[in-house]
C-alpha cells in the first residue's frame, strides 16, 4: 500500500492480452517432422522392435536411413551414431550424441530450409504424396472439367497433409499457382519434344505436365509453415 492510501495490486498477467491472446507457434521437432513427412506420403512403416535400421553415408556427406522396401520406419528405430546422425534429423536440432544432452536446442537456420526445399528425400516424398492424392481423388465422383478436378485434388491434399480444408482465399491462390506450374511444365515438355509432347495434356499420369505441376504443389505444402509449425 502506497503512502497516499492507494492500494497497488500486482498485475494479473494471466488475463493480459499480451500473454493470453498472443499466437505463439512452435516448429515440429526433428523426429515428428520426419515421421510426419513419411506419414502423409504413405511411406511410414508401422513395424516396431527388432534391429535398428541402418544408415547410409553418401559421398557428399549426406546421411540417410535405409528403407524397408518402399517404406521407412519411425525415426526412433533408426541407427544413431555420434558421427552418423541422419542429415534431416541433424538439421532440425536432433539432440547431440557426444556430450550429455540435458536440453534439446532450438534454432532457425538456412540448412533447415535447404533440406526441405532441395533434399531429394523430401522431393521423393512429395511425389508419393501427389500419387496418393490423385488416387484418392479418382476414387470420388469423376469430374470432366479440369478446374473442378484440380480443385478436388487441392482439397484432398490439404485434408491429407494439414487435416483441414483450404480456406476460400487459399484455394483460389493454390488453383492459380497450380495453373501456372502446369503451363510451365507443358512449355518445357513442348520445347523438349519439338513442341508436340505435353502441350494440352490434361492427364494425371506420372511424368505428365499435370502430375509434375501437382507434385510441385505438394512439395510447396510440405515446405509451408502450416505443415512444419504447430499453433
Amino acid at each position: 500500500q502506497a503512502e497516499d492510501g492507494i492500494r497497488i495490486r500486482p498485475r494479473d498477467w494471466s488475463s493480459d492480452v499480451c500473454s493470453s491472446d498472443l499466437n505463439v507457434r512452435e516448429r515440429l521437432d526433428a523426429e515428428s517432422l520426419r515421421d510426419g513427412l513419411l506419414l502423409v506420403a504413405g511411406a511410414l512403416s508401422e513395424r516396431r522392435y527388432g534391429p535398428a535400421d541402418p544408415v547410409q553415408v553418401r559421398g557428399d556427406g549426406l546421411v540417410t536411413v535405409q528403407p524397408e522396401g518402399e517404406q521407412w520406419r519411425r525415426s526412433v528405430f533408426a541407427l544413431h551414431r555420434r558421427t552418423q546422425i541422419p542429415s534431416l534429423l541433424e538439421s532440425f536440432d536432433y539432440p547431440q550424441m557426444g556430450p550429455n544432452c540435458v536440453q534439446r536446442g532450438e534454432s532457425l537456420a538456412a540448412p533447415q530450409t535447404l533440406q526441405l526445399l532441395n533434399g531429394g528425400f523430401v522431393h521423393d516424398l512429395a511425389g508419393r504424396l501427389a500419387r496418393r492424392v490423385v488416387q484418392a481423388a479418382e476414387q470420388s465422383e469423376p469430374l470432366s472439367a479440369t478446374g473442378e478436378a484440380r480443385e478436388l485434388r487441392i482439397v484432398q491434399l490439404y485434408r491429407m497433409a494439414l487435416q483441414r480444408d483450404p480456406e476460400v482465399a487459399e484455394l483460389r491462390e493454390l488453383q492459380s499457382g497450380l495453373d501456372q506450374l502446369v503451363r510451365e511444365w507443358q512449355q518445357a515438355a513442348g520445347a523438349g519434344a519439338g513442341g508436340t509432347a505435353g502441350a494440352g495434356d490434361q492427364s494425371v499420369l506420372p511424368n505428365s505436365a499435370e502430375f509434375e505441376g501437382f507434385r510441385n504443389l505438394c512439395h510447396a505444402v510440405l515446405n509451408s509453415a502450416a505443415f512444419v509449425m504447430l499453433d
